[in-house]
C-alpha cells in the first residue's frame, strides 16, 4: 500500500512540476510580448516627437504665421495627444512587466532547480521502486482497493 502511495506521489510531483514549468513559460512569454510592445510603443513616441519638433520649428520659424504645408496649432495639439497617450501606454506596460516579475520573483523559492530536478531524478532512477515490488503484491494491493 505505502508502495502505491509513494509511485502516486512521484506521479503527482511530476504532473506538479509539468504544470509549474508550463506557468513559467508562460509568464515567460507574457513578459517577452511586453517587453517587445514596449519597445515598439518606444520607437512611435520617438518618430511623434521628431515631428513634433519639425512642426514646433517651422511654427517657431514662421513667427506666428499659419505654414503653407497647413501646419497648425491644432496638428501639434493632435501629435501631443498621440503622444501622451503613448506614454500612458509605456508606463502601463512597465507596470504590468513589474508585477509579472515580481510574481515570477514570488515563485521562485516554490520550485526546484533543473540541477536539484535532476539530483531527484537520480535518486528516484538509482532506487526504482518498482524493482522492490512483485508484479503479483501489485495484483494483490489492486484488489485490495
Amino acid at each position: 500500500m505505502a508502495d502505491i502511495n509513494q509511485i502516486q506521489q512521484q506521479a503527482g510531483v511530476g504532473t506538479n512540476l509539468k504544470a509549474i514549468n508550463a506557468t513559467i513559460m508562460l509568464l515567460s512569454q507574457k513578459i517577452s510580448y511586453l517587453v517587445r510592445n514596449e519597445k515598439i510603443l518606444s520607437q512611435n513616441i520617438l518618430v511623434l516627437n521628431d515631428k513634433l519638433k519639425k512642426l514646433e520649428d517651422k511654427v517657431n520659424n514662421q513667427s506666428g504665421m499659419q505654414a503653407t504645408s497647413g501646419a497648425s496649432s491644432e496638428d501639434l495639439d493632435a501629435i501631443k495627444a498621440q503622444i501622451s497617450e503613448l506614454y500612458n501606454k509605456i508606463s502601463g506596460l512597465k507596470q504590468e512587466i513589474e508585477q509579472l516579475n515580481n510574481s515570477v520573483d514570488g515563485l521562485k523559492d516554490a520550485f526546484v532547480t533543473k540541477k536539484e530536478f535532476q539530483e531527484i531524478k537520480y535518486l528516484v532512477d538509482a532506487i526504482n521502486p518498482l524493482e522492490y515490488v512483485t508484479y503479483k503484491q501489485i495484483k494483490d494491493l489492486v484488489k485490495k482497493e
